[in-house]
């Protein structure tokens, strides 16, 4: 069974969870199909896989009644309740949900009111519209809802990083089983670690083009777009296009480099190669009509005068200027994280109890981890009050003594910046925490100046250590809030305050633009994940490799550090 089930079955319970936020259902049920559904993207394996067995292991965040629900995908691929729920809400109300601007009460209004069933209905009820009094909306609110509009569009077409990487993880497992395959690699935006994708594109090694090409054909799809012996193109059921090229061992190399791009280095690449008298291009490495042995992209580099360029800096940003120089950075490593230091237990909005991330982080090999629940104003997460707080205290104290000698373990929070500018908790709390975390979960809509002016007083207080996703987007669905970022890298820098790369697929905040600003300036980063869930740990690699984007190298980032520098680091106090 292949990936593709998991994200089927994750967007059936989605769906049932938006129905049910619809019908004003119970939030705490809405809940449980939410945290499935995170549980379910964020598996290494095929949810079929696992409750195919007639013991399954123990999945987080599903429960009995969703147990029974997966087991009845895989009997019939579909699940009854979902089509129980859509006789009451139209479905085609539910893909609109991710418009800033409208939720799902909005849009039911919208429905009952107007009859609204299609983006189109919607687009043509605002901007017909300023106001709609009958249903609660005032000019402001019209106005938002076609800013969303118009970002949920230029979305439609994208697909996430984290998505894209899984769909290639499952589709490469299902092609390394095909006889006469050699190997096979992504290549493409997503091998280069972009925010968001258009495609995907696999590249493949073998000796017989016709039978390979035939046996991608059969693999699930929801149409076939192009079929040859060099490339076959699939259309999957979410939409997403797969290009697969098919090439022998000998052009493998250069074909791997020409289709991951991006376009703009490889004309730069190719302009050097022919200014020495080689070509370049998918099939190979000439010189005067003679073909180069390429076993790697190494060799290609080395042989045009280069030093090798990661997939991730192949962006004609400077890579090329920088490698002649001797002055390409040696980016960081997943395997150089040594810890992970922004995770929120079942104390709040997670899942996991104290001792199940403990146990995680050590399997993982870290030498940290910090513990770092919301604060109190995070009412819809949970969070925790000052007396909450302190009984949470009081458990990892006990923790920290169990697990000596195996992990690191810190006690901290993720704190809110409230609208006026100043902390969920006082300092005479922040002083009792290893570690501080302050983020802004409200007020998105402040002016530029009021947004900057929020951060920096709180990358001023001596009791924060790092900022959390600093600009607040949510990839396709919120754009970030506005603010100074230079002046926000430069007091971060000034006051030793990180700032957060934050690993969540949708969020990638900062971004490795703000990355590369923030190193240039001097400013420590932190690569987080902002765990809910055990398989959300695994979301290290999405901002890693934003964070190579950022040219950032180990020594830029904060949790690359010991443990004995990281609280050198965090005693800025």
């Amino acid at each position: 069974m292949s990936f593709e089930d998991n994200e089927k079955l994750a967007s059936i319970f989605e769906t049932i969870a938006d129905a049910l936020e619809f019908l004003n259902d119970n939030p705490f049920k809405i809940r449980a199909y939410r945290n499935a559904v995170d549980s379910i993207r964020s598996l290494n394996e095929s949810i079929v896989d696992i409750y195919s067995k007639s013991n399954p292991k123990k999945v987080e965040g599903i429960g009995k009644d969703l147990e029974q629900k997966i087991k009845e995908y895989i009997d019939t691929k579909k699940v009854a309740y979902l089509d129980e729920l859509l006789e009451k809400v139209p479905y085609t109300l539910f893909q609109l949900k991710d418009i800033r601007g409208l939720g799902p009460k909005t849009l039911y209004k919208m429905f009952e009111r107007y009859r609204v069933r299609t983006l189109e209905d919607v687009k043509k009820l605002v901007f017909e519209n300023d106001e709609l009094k009958d249903i609660s909306l005032l000019e402001k609110s019209i106005k938002k809802i076609r800013e969303g509009i118009e970002l949920f569009e230029e979305g439609q077409s994208r697909f996430s990083l984290g998505a894209s990487l899984l769909i290639a993880k499952g589709l490469i497992e299902q092609i390394l089983k095909i006889d006469y395959v050699v190997k096979a690699e992504i290549a493409g935006s997503t091998r280069r670690g972009k925010e968001t994708v258009g495609d995907l594109d696999i590249l493949i090694c073998t000796k017989d083009f016709k039978n390979v090409s035939k046996a991608l054909a059969n693999l699930p799809h929801k149409q076939i777009i192009a079929l040859g012996d060099t490339k076959v193109s699939l259309l999957l059921s979410n939409n997403m296009q797969v290009d697969f090229r098919i090439v022998d061992d000998e052009s493998f190399a250069c074909a791997l480099q020409y289709f991951t791009g991006s376009k703009e280095h490889n004309v730069r690449v190719r302009e050097i190669a022919i200014k020495k008298g080689f070509k370049l291009n998918e099939y190979g490495l000439f010189f005067k009509d003679k073909k180069i042995e390429t076993k790697s992209e190494e060799d290609i580099y080395k042989a045009l005068g280069l030093c090798y360029i990661k997939p991730t800096l192949r962006e004609n940003k400077g890579e090329i200027e920088a490698c002649l120089s001797n002055n390409l950075p040696d980016v960081v490593e997943l395997e150089d994280i040594k810890g992970d230091l922004h995770v929120h237990s079942n104390y709040s909005d997670g899942l996991m109890n104290l001792e199940e991330i403990i146990q995680e982080a050590i399997n993982r090999g870290y030498e940290y981890i910090a513990i770092t629940d919301h604060s109190v104003s995070s009412y819809v997460a949970n969070g925790l009050s000052v007396e909450r707080l302190y009984e949470q205290l009081n458990e990892i104290d006990k923790l920290k003594s169990k697990y000596k000698g195996k992990i690191n373990i810190l006690a901290g929070s993720e704190v809110d910046i409230k609208k006026d500018g100043s902390l969920d908790f006082d300092d005479s709390v922040l002083k009792d925490l290893d570690i501080v975390i302050a983020s802004i979960h409200q007020g998105f809509g402040n002016s530029k100046d009021i947004n900057t002016k929020r951060i920096i007083a709180a990358i001023e207080n001596p009791y924060v250590n790092i900022i959390g996703h600093p600009t607040g987007r949510l990839i396709s669905q919120r754009p970030p809030y506005e603010l100074d970022m230079q002046s926000i890298v430069e007091k971060a820098a000034k006051h030793k305050t990180a700032l957060e790369i934050n690993s969540f697929y949708l969020r990638l905040d900062l971004n490795d633009e703000h990355a590369r600003l923030a190193k240039a300036f001097g400013a420590k980063l932190c690569i987080n994940t902002d765990t809910h869930t055990k398989d959300n740990f695994n979301y290290m690699l999405f901002g890693v490799l934003t964070a190579q984007r950022g040219w950032l190298e180990k020594s830029d980032c904060l949790n690359t550090l010991n443990y004995s520098k990281l609280k050198q680091f965090l005693k800025k106090r």
